[in-house]
């Protein structure tokens, strides 16, 4: 919803400033909330440490499982604010009418920003869990794991372009 009236709003560039403010105040409002929530939780963890055997051990994963929750969200919120800030600065740059080089060079940085958004994300929410960090570099080895071309008998092929042709020669000619 807030998306919504963000692009209402930036439709005129005069907005876009006071935008830019609100989005920061508002990530700057989560922020002291979550420091608030983590605070809160370390002293709880504190305070379970020191009486360890009045509370079970329920309690005790619980608070530890907040702590490392409210850990990863403050930093989604720091990424996810600075490059909302970065987004919508950019796009006041390509607002700003000006001669074609300063409007290619805005594109470009609305691009970067764009696609520095969505590609580092997922490493930000891996960051601080464990799993989704085993899952993310393992997806992240199979896409750079370099596999060679085999011939029919498993073998590796060269890569003169000769034995090639005349391997995918004896497929056409098996196939037809």
């Amino acid at each position: 919803m807030f998306g919504i009236f963000t692009s209402f709003a930036l439709q005129n560039q005069e907005n876009t400033g006071s935008v830019i403010c609100i989005l920061c105040t508002l990530n700057g409002l989560a922020i002291i909330e979550m420091s608030f929530l983590r605070d809160w939780n370390c002293r709880k963890h504190e305070t379970i440490e020191n009486n360890y055997n009045e509370y079970s051990l329920a309690e005790r994963f619980q608070i530890v499982e907040n702590i490392k929750a409210l850990t990863m969200l403050k930093n989604l919120i720091l990424y996810m604010g600075a490059m909302n800030c970065f987004l919508l600065l950019s796009l006041y740059l390509k607002s700003i009418s000006c001669s074609v080089e300063y409007d290619l060079l805005a594109t470009l940085i609305l691009e970067a920003c764009i696609f520095l958004y969505a590609f580092s994300f997922p490493h930000v929410t891996a960051k601080n869990c464990p799993r989704w960090e085993r899952l993310l570099y393992r997806y992240l080895k199979r896409i750079r794991k370099v596999t060679f071309l085999k011939d029919t008998f498993g073998r590796k092929m060269n890569n003169q372009a000769s034995n090639i042709d005349v391997y995918f020669n004896g497929l056409k000619v098996a196939w037809n």
